[in-house]
């Protein structure tokens, strides 16, 4: 499949998706909800999600590992090991 009918049926789907919100929401208050439960439920669903996230990370056998930090290093040996300026034309001390 192209790329860009990928990325264009995605964006249908998102569009339809955010089209639904408004009649799911009066359903949702028609059952009852109301705003400070809304945002209850939004919070009890963030640190939900929060703490699965928290023991994945702490599980390293399933997260990708990153290279950054050997790079970060790799990047720092290779700027300790860059000679200083050549000195020949400059006097020091008057010499």
């Amino acid at each position: 499949m192209n790329q860009f009918y990928l990325g264009a049926g995605l964006v249908i789907f998102s569009a339809v998706g955010f089209s639904f919100m408004p009649i799911l929401a009066l359903f949702a208050y028609r059952g009852g909800m109301n705003v400070s439960t809304r945002f209850l439920n939004l919070l009890l669903l963030k640190i939900r999600f929060g703490v699965k996230i928290l023991k994945q990370a702490a599980n390293q056998d399933k997260w990708a590992r990153s290279s950054v930090g050997e790079r970060l290093t790799h990047i720092q040996e290779v700027a300790g090991s860059i000679p200083a300026a050549p000195t020949r034309n400059i006097k020091a001390f008057g010499v």
